[in-house]
């Protein structure tokens, strides 16, 4: 991660009150902690909250207790946790959500998230994490809801397309993985869709395809990787990205993505490849998305 003046900048990690917030702080204390880097807890405040039809709503200093005793919480659960540094950075924003967060995250090495263990909220509410992903200027991590503080897998895995953009995201997972003496594992998938699978499909071509990518993919990586060593793989994958990622996800400790898409548009989620916000739904590690 990145550092400013000389020191680590913070960890960010955006709490709520509620469980998906609490799995993200829980993991945020042990980026933290591993890279001796101090945290940063924000919390949104909620504007006005409807209470009842024909009911007022509920007054600002209400919402301003509520969002207060939220943040106070995730400070103690933060030293429950383990932070063990005595610098703790505490911030209570209000506005929109999600550019209140962008806002206290320009400064930050990384933000963490949790994913939204109800489908029904996710629907509701929007995802916060896509439109973090995809408009942040530092890595976001989304942390799925199987997600435990268990020991490490060993394994960083970075998920690599034919873009411009995949020597940064090779950077970083590289980064990622040799801070955490993992190993790096490379995977580029591909395979034809529909009636194309179907014509040309065959075990001959899908064995041919991997040897060729193979050694292409090694020679890329050792043009592209940084000098520090690290233990890496290539796995080049004759299957859709979206199944090959998620296969990878389910054995490593974190899972390595570039935002980028095929589009350039901008709004929540917009800026997202198609894959990435599928493994932001669904990948079975933590995943973080690299901005372009």
């Amino acid at each position: 991660m990145g550092t400013t003046a000389g020191r680590m900048r913070p960890v960010m990690v955006a709490v709520d009150g509620s469980g998906d917030g609490l799995r993200a702080l829980r993991y945020a204390v042990q980026e933290a902690t591993r890279l001796d880097s101090v945290l940063r807890i924000v919390h949104v405040q909620q504007q006005m909250v409807l209470m009842a039809p024909m009911m007022p709503l509920v007054p600002d200093p209400t919402l301003h207790e509520v969002a207060a005793q939220i943040v106070k919480e995730a400070e103690a659960q933060a030293r429950e946790f383990g932070y063990g540094r005595p610098e703790l950075e505490s911030v209570l924003a209000t506005g929109p959500r999600n550019s209140a967060l962008l806002e206290s995250a320009a400064d930050v090495s990384c933000v963490v998230v949790g994913r939204r263990s109800s489908p029904l909220q996710h629907l509701v509410g929007g995802s916060t994490t896509s439109s973090l992903a995809a408009h942040a200027t530092v890595p976001v991590v989304s942390v799925p809801e199987g997600w435990r503080p268990l020991p490490p897998r060993g394994v960083v895995a970075v998920g690599l397309d034919d873009s411009d953009y995949s020597a940064d995201v090779l950077r970083a997972a590289w980064s990622a993985a040799r801070s955490r003496g993992a190993r790096l594992a490379v995977v580029h998938a591909w395979r034809p869709l529909n009636e194309y699978d179907v014509a040309i499909g065959t075990r001959a071509l899908a064995d041919a395809w991997t040897e060729a990518t193979r050694t292409s993919l090694v020679r890329w990586v050792r043009d592209n990787a940084p000098d520090a060593e690290l233990e890496w793989t290539v796995l080049p994958r004759y299957e859709t990205a979206t199944v090959a990622l998620h296969e990878i996800s389910e054995a490593a400790d974190l899972l390595v993505l570039g935002r980028h898409g095929h589009g350039r548009r901008h709004g929540p989620g917009l800026g997202l490849g198609s894959t990435v916000r599928t493994m932001l739904r669904a990948g079975d590690c933590p995943v973080m998305v690299i901005p372009s």
